[in-house]
C-alpha cells in the first residue's frame, strides 16, 4: 500500500512553524499545471514588466532597472510557474517600498525554477502589519534555485506579525500537496546560490533572518554561501537569525525512513560569514554563524565565522547553530566572536558548536575558536588554534577538505 506523506508532514509542519502566521495564510502547498510552459527570450525592462507567470523565460541581456519601484513577479493567486533560466545574466537596481501583498522580491511567490540568475543593487525597504516575506531574489518559493546570486539591502519593519527575510530568499519549501504520497515526495533543492548585503529586520510576534534565506523546509542546501551584516529585533515571541539561515528543518522523511533510500535532507559545503547585532525581547533566541535553528538535518562539511552583539532574556546561541535538535553534524568549523548585554534575569546558552545541542544529536570532527568573555556552556566540538585555522594542510588533514570542497585559501582568508 502507498503510504501517505501528508499526515506526518502536516504535524511537523505545525511543530515547527507554530505561530508563524497571524493575519494571513502562508503558502505552503501550491496545485502547478504538468504542462511544459513555452520559453521566451527576454532582455528589456519593458520585456521583464511584461512576463507572464505561465510561461518560462531565458534572459539574454543584463537588465538594469534604475532605481524603479518593482512590482513582484508571481503572486500566492498566480505563482510564477514556469523557470526563469538567466543564463549569467544580472537585473540589478530595484526598490520595493511599499509591501506587495506581503510577497517582497524581484519574484514574490514561485512554484517553477530559478536558474543561473543574479540580481544586484536591489533595495527592500518596507513596514508592515501582516505576515511578511522578503528577498533580493524571491520571497517564497517551493521551486529549484540554481546558480543564483544575490547582492542588496533589505530593511522591514513588521509591526504586529511574523517575517521571514533573507537576502536570497525570504522562505524556501519543498513543494508538496494535500495527497502526496512517500514516493512522489522530493526534497526541495538549492545549490551554487551566494548572497551579500545587509538586513535590518524586526518583528514584533516570530521573526526569522538568514543571511541567505530565513528558512528553509525540507530543502538540500548545497555549495552556498552569504556574507552579511544583519541587526534584527523579536519583541513578544521568537526570534531566529543566521548567517546562512535563520531556520532550518529537515526531517519530513524521517518518520519514514525503512520506506525510504535516504531519509536525510543535508546542508553541505556551505559557509557564512555574517557581523550580527542583535535584540531578542521576546520568549527566546536562537543564534547561529551558520543556522539559527537546525532539526532533523545533516550539516556537513561547512564553516562559519561570525562577530554576535546581542541582548534578550533566554538566548541559544551557536558559532555554527544556536539550537540543534536531532541534527547529524560532522567536518564542520566555527570561529565565533561574542558580546552578550548582561541583565539579572538572563538565560544564555553558549557554544563554539552549538549553544543547545539535543542529547540525540550527533558531533564528528567538529573545530571550533571562541573569542568572548561569556563562558560556554556547551563544550561540544574540540577547540582549535588561530594557527591551525591559517594552516591549509590542517583543513585537508583534520577535515579531509580539498579543493573539490572548498577554495582553502579563501576559507583561511575568512577564519584566520
Amino acid at each position: 500500500m502507498r503510504k501517505m506523506l501528508v499526515i506526518a508532514a502536516a504535524a511537523l509542519f505545525t511543530f515547527v512553524l507554530a505561530g508563524c502566521d497571524f493575519y494571513g495564510t502562508t503558502t505552503t502547498t501550491t496545485t502547478v499545471s504538468t504542462e511544459t510552459p513555452e520559453t521566451l527570450s527576454i532582455s528589456t525592462a519593458a520585456e521583464l514588466l511584461a512576463v507572464d507567470v505561465t510561461k518560462s523565460y531565458l534572459l539574454t541581456a543584463d537588465i538594469d532597472l534604475a532605481g524603479a519601484e518593482w512590482e513582484p513577479i508571481g503572486t500566492p493567486d498566480d505563482p510564477f510557474a514556469g523557470t526563469f533560466d538567466g543564463d549569467g545574466h544580472t537585473i540589478s537596481n530595484f526598490q520595493i517600498t511599499h509591501a506587495n501583498a506581503n510577497m517582497n522580491g524581484l519574484f514574490g511567490v514561485v512554484t517553477g525554477d530559478l536558474v543561473d540568475l543574479n540580481v544586484t543593487g536591489f533595495v527592500i525597504d518596507i513596514t508592515t502589519s501582516y505576515l511578511t516575506y522578503a528577498g533580493g531574489l524571491v520571497a517564497h518559493t517551493t521551486g529549484s534555485l540554481t546558480g543564483c546570486t544575490a547582492s542588496g539591502s533589505i530593511d522591514v519593519t513588521n509591526n504586529a506579525a511574523t517575517a521571514f527575510v533573507g537576502l536570497l530568499a525570504g522562505y524556501v519549501a519543498a513543494f508538496t500537496t494535500d495527497t502526496m504520497t512517500i514516493d512522489e515526495f522530493v526534497a526541495g533543492v538549492l545549490t551554487d546560490c551566494h548572497a551579500s548585503g545587509s538586513i535590518v529586520a524586526s518583528a514584533d510576534h516570530f521573526l526569522y533572518v538568514g543571511g541567505l534565506v530565513g528558512k528553509t523546509y525540507n530543502v538540500e542546501v548545497t555549495d552556498s554561501s552569504a556574507q552579511s551584516t544583519i541587526s534584527a529585533s523579536c519583541d513578544t515571541y521568537r526570534l531566529y537569525v543566521g548567517g546562512l539561515i535563520g531556520h532550518n528543518y529537515g526531517g519530513i522523511l524521517k518518520p519514514y525512513a525503512d520506506q525510504v533510500d535516504d531519509a536525510t535532507i543535508g546542508i553541505v559545503r556551505c559557509y557564512a560569514e555574517a557581523t550580527m547585532n542583535l535584540t531578542a525581547s521576546g520568549t527566546k533566541a536562537a543564534v547561529g554563524g551558520l543556522i539559527g535553528y537546525s532539526q532533523d538535518a545533516v550539516i556537513e562539511d561547512c564553516f562559519a565565522y561570525v562577530a554576535i552583539a546581542v541582548a534578550g532574556a533566554v538566548i541559544d546561541i551557536g558559532g555554527l547553530i544556536g539550537e540543534d535538535w536531532y541534527d547529524t553534524i560532522a567536518s564542520v568549523v566555527a570561529k565565533v566572536e561574542l558580546v552578550v548585554a548582561i541583565n539579572t534575569e538572563q538565560t544564555i546558552r553558549f557554544g563554539g558548536v552549538a549553544g543547545f545541542l539535543h542529547a540525540e544529536s550527533t558531533v564528528n570532527d567538529a573545530y571550533r575558536l571562541v573569542y568572548s568573555s561569556t563562558a560556554s556552556t556547551n563544550l561540544a566540538g574540540t577547540a582549535v588554534t588561530i594557527t591551525a585555522l591559517a594552516d591549509m594542510a590542517w583543513y585537508q588533514n583534520e577535515l579531509g577538505w580539498s579543493a573539490a570542497t572548498f577554495d582553502l585559501a579563501s576559507v583561511i582568508d575568512i577564519l584566520s
